[in-house]
């Protein structure tokens, strides 16, 4: 039980890791593309502190914050549950991983959720 756990926990962590990452990620893709995050007319523009502060946005926020890391907790408390090799955990990490930057990347910077 305690190992269910743990790898629930070190997953989810690497759920918020993969946020961080991808943010990073998205901040050099802006650079190098800058019509990628150039705003729709009348949408806020020019960082969180440029916008006003409304409840929708806080809700976004966690929501892009919350749910990777409970989607990584889950893969870590359902692939906990019997004996693994560490090639199974690698493969659905890294399948997680493109999943989340993917759709992020679908969401943010082309349909632009």
């Amino acid at each position: 039980m305690i190992r269910r756990a743990l790898w629930t926990i070190v997953c989810g962590i690497l759920g918020l890791l993969s946020v961080f990452t991808w943010a990073s990620i998205d901040e050099r893709l802006c650079r190098v593309y800058p019509t990628l995050c150039v705003p729709r007319a009348g949408e806020c523009g020019g960082g969180l502190d440029a916008c006003p502060v409304d409840t929708q946005m806080l809700l976004d926020l966690g929501a892009y914050v919350l749910f990777p890391f409970l989607f990584f907790a889950a893969i870590g408390f359902i692939l906990s549950g019997r004996k693994r090799r560490i090639s199974t955990w690698l493969m659905y990490l890294v399948l997680a991983i493109g999943l989340h930057w993917a759709l992020t990347f679908l969401g943010v910077r082309v349909l632009r959720i």
